[in-house]
């Protein structure tokens, strides 16, 4: 089923093939047979058409270009930045999204780089805008412009971040725990599922010499880009950074599998990735492999853990978060 902003677009007959749909949810383009660029490889990876892109910087241009605004202002305004260095003044740029998006203050304030935004419709809690721009935007758009750095550690990594990644401007609780409470020892392969900005993997390949390969995953086109740059900061010996819509992508078995899996999807909560990344795990990890995760205290996952591992233990619990580590798969 489409996205009710998307159902808006349909409504006022403002998607041809010739139309350029940015930041997309869901499977509009493929059934519009229109442009897309796609910011999520899970969803560039179930809804795309080959010409479909993925990536962390957009690279084409239409007469007509829609955006689907993101509820994160930075990744909101650095995602107009980029589109004004792509379009022309003759283009028009629709921004379209939920009542709850942002979508209002958004139009409110887009820029010198843009003329006001006009309202042309509203419907299923979403609104629509148009907006042109004012001129011919000189040079290219750096991604680099908008990265944000934080210091990590004893010797200090230099933690890589860029609007849309969790936890943009400094470490999160979470994964603070989680850094503090990592096992003694660790070697062989790792794997850090939803890398995120690679804090995990880089701290991983800081501490443990023994370790001697480590794999990050993520959805997150922006998160891959941070990552591959946070772990350039520790450079480790034989390291890849993949895009991958869960352990799909995810080649071969690992040691020690480590995250803080994700339970937000967009503006809900959404269980089904660390679901399914439960499930899939055991297949990854090798006869002696180890799972050890992160989490908020209200959600399930022990329940889940011990669906698939006849081993699972709570290493510790502060009162907000515990860690969980599993092992031997049932």
């Amino acid at each position: 089923m489409l996205d009710n902003s998307s159902q808006l677009l349909l409504r006022h007959q403002l998607v041809d093939n010739e139309t350029l749909l940015v930041n997309a949810p869901d499977a509009l383009a493929r059934e519009a047979k229109c442009l897309a660029h796609f910011y999520y490889f899970n969803l560039w990876h179930r809804y795309a058409l080959p010409v479909h892109q993925f990536g962390a910087v957009l690279q084409q241009r239409a007469s007509a270009t829609v955006l689907y605004v993101p509820k994160e202002k930075n990744l909101a305004r650095m995602l107009l930045a980029n589109l004004a260095h792509n379009l022309v003044p003759s283009d028009t740029l629709y921004l379209v999204g939920g009542n709850k998006s942002g979508i209002k203050a958004l139009a409110k304030q887009l820029g010198d780089d843009w003329h006001p935004a006009q309202k042309v419709a509203s419907g299923n809690h979403c609104l629509l805008y148009r907006t042109q721009l004012k001129g011919a935007k000189a040079g290219h758009f750096e991604l680099a412009d908008y990265r944000s750095t934080y210091p990590l550690g004893q010797p200090a990594i230099t933690v890589v971040n860029l609007p849309g990644v969790f936890s943009e401007q400094k470490l999160d609780a979470g994964t603070a725990l989680l850094l503090q409470h990592l096992p003694a020892e660790m070697q062989g392969k790792v794997l850090d599922f939803a890398c995120g900005s690679g804090v995990l993997a880089a701290s991983i390949a800081t501490r443990f010499p023994a370790v001697t390969h480590i794999s990050a995953s993520d959805v997150n086109a922006f998160a891959i880009e941070a990552c591959k740059q946070t772990l350039s900061q520790v450079n480790p010996a034989d390291s890849q950074v993949i895009a991958s819509d869960g352990l799909d992508q995810v080649d071969g078995k690992f040691d020690w599998i480590i995250s803080n899996p994700p339970f937000h999807t967009g503006q809900r909560t959404d269980y089904s990735i660390a679901r399914d990344f439960i499930r899939s795990v055991p297949t990854h990890l090798t006869s002696k492999g180890r799972l050890m995760l992160v989490a908020n205290n209200f959600l399930g996952y022990p329940e889940l853990l011990r669906e698939q591992f006849r081993n699972v233990r709570e290493i510790v619990n502060n009162g907000r978060f515990h860690i969980l580590e599993a092992s031997q798969p049932c």
